[in-house]
């Protein structure tokens, strides 16, 4: 079973330079590119399509809350967002993260049943309209995917729930003078696996190259890397953070 990140507004490092695209300067990044695409496209704004679904709007504050605020703020995105930013924003704020909120999904469904309803094969399809399964169900005319599930024999396709040992997460307390790059090494044996921590951490570090002592960094167990376990790790000072700025790190 894959795992996913929660959903929010910020970008993985990959995305700020776009393979085949770094010939175009800023216009490599994904984010340009969406504010180029949803301008040239005349998109509405975020606001604009929750006031006509009718669906909670989300306030300036909600909006400039996380690292970008500034920004946002400074370019009127706190009252009309892209619609993009907004869909994103929507998931974090309204549901943790978690899943999409009224925007994002209302969007994505309709997608699909567009989707579907064109399609010449589908049960959608004007030819199949008065389709109806005639396989048997426990409610007469009235076939679920439950039904499919008994015909097939198959009451748990996902298989039993796999019991996954409790891990304690390891936490790195960073020393003066640290950088990611200087905790990767120590962790993982390469210190070239500085963005994991990043990502993990990105709540608290806005930028890879500002790190301050003190911080308690989560250290993601890796396959064949795998950390001590619960433990809470000091590591010795050495290399400074502008040896990340001179590998040509960036926070976005």
């Amino acid at each position: 079973m894959n795992r996913t990140r929660t959903i929010d507004t910020a970008l993985a490092l990959n995305l700020r330079n776009l393979p085949g695209f770094e010939h175009l300067g800023p216009q490599a990044s994904l984010a340009v590119r969406n504010l180029l695409r949803g301008r040239l496209l005349g998109l509405p704004s975020g606001q604009d399509v929750a006031n006509f679904l009718g669906a909670v709007v989300l306030t300036p504050a909600q909006l400039c809350h996380g690292p970008h605020g500034k920004v946002i703020q400074k370019y009127g995105f706190d009252t009309q967002t892209p619609l993009w930013y907004y869909i994103l924003k929507e998931a974090e704020v309204l549901n943790g993260g978690l899943q999409l909120g009224p925007v994002g999904s209302r969007i994505m469904a309709e997608t699909f049943v567009g989707l579907i309803e064109n399609s010449r094969t589908s049960i959608l399809a004007p030819a199949y309209r008065y389709w109806r399964p005639m396989l048997p169900a426990q409610r007469p005319g009235h076939f679920t995917m439950a039904d499919l599930l008994l015909l097939v024999n198959e009451l748990n396709p996902l298989g039993a729930a796999i019991e996954e040992e409790a891990v304690q997460p390891v936490i790195h307390i960073v020393k003066p003078g640290e950088s990611l790059r200087m905790i990767a090494a120590e962790h993982y044996g390469d210190e070239s696996k500085w963005p994991i921590i990043f990502q993990a951490n990105r709540k608290q570090i806005a930028n890879p190259d500002v790190i301050h002592a003190g911080m308690r960094l989560v250290i993601p167990q890796l396959d064949g890397a795998t950390p001590s376990r619960g433990a809470e790790v000091a590591a010795p000072g050495g290399e400074n953070n502008g040896a990340v700025a001179a590998n040509g790190v960036a926070a976005h």
